[in-house]
């Protein structure tokens, strides 16, 4: 009967637009769970870069103060120390959820360590004890200068290495996120057309 087929006109189209729906609310959670992870890997990005930055600014502390003795250059290499201890505190926690990334951040967190170690040993804790009232003491700074280059085991370009190593997998990540994001999206679209 007429009744008949115009109810089951109406459950057809009432099942596409349901359908239709699901789909769209689905798509729409993928988007939503990609930028999160988009924007998670912006914060790592930022991260990996400000502990470069400190980095630098420790090793620019130390040879400061092994060139020219200056307390302020000391002060420089002891903060920036501190902070880049905290600074890889906050990257590990961005990183639990990648195993690969927390094997090189330890690598990077070992490396940092046995560079402070060394350059206060051989470079800095020397220096400091140097009498600078000495006529000698500027072949003494060569002296100790020259034997830091011979006992150090780790450069801190060593770790700017695994750093950026850290940086291409987030930025490879990265890039995955967008294609999945643009493959959600035009998939999103098509349906929306189709339907």
């Amino acid at each position: 009967s007429m009744q008949r087929k115009m109810m089951l006109a109406i459950g057809l189209l009432l099942g596409l637009f349901l359908s239709a729906n699901v789909i769209t609310l689905d798509s729409l959670q993928k988007q939503e769970n990609a930028r999160h992870w988009a924007s998670h890997t912006y914060r790592v990005l930022l991260q990996i870069d400000t502990v470069e930055r400190v980095a630098q600014s420790r090793q620019v502390g130390a040879r400061g103060f092994m060139l020219s003795h200056s307390p302020s250059e000391l002060e420089l290499f002891y903060r920036s120390s501190g902070e880049l201890g905290q600074r890889i505190a906050e990257l590990r926690r961005l990183l639990l959820d990648n195993p690969l990334q927390q094997t090189r951040l330890d690598k990077v967190e070992s490396m940092a360590a046995r560079w402070r170690d060394e350059v206060l040993k051989h470079a800095i804790n020397p220096l400091r004890r140097l009498d600078l009232t000495d006529p000698d003491s500027s072949r003494q700074r060569q002296r100790i200068q020259a034997d830091y280059m011979q006992q150090r085991t780790v450069r801190t370009e060593d770790l700017f290495v695994v750093l950026d190593q850290m940086a291409g997998e987030e930025s490879r990540l990265l890039g995955e996120r967008n294609r999945q994001l643009d493959l959600t999206l035009s998939r999103t679209k098509a349906i929306s057309a189709v339907t």
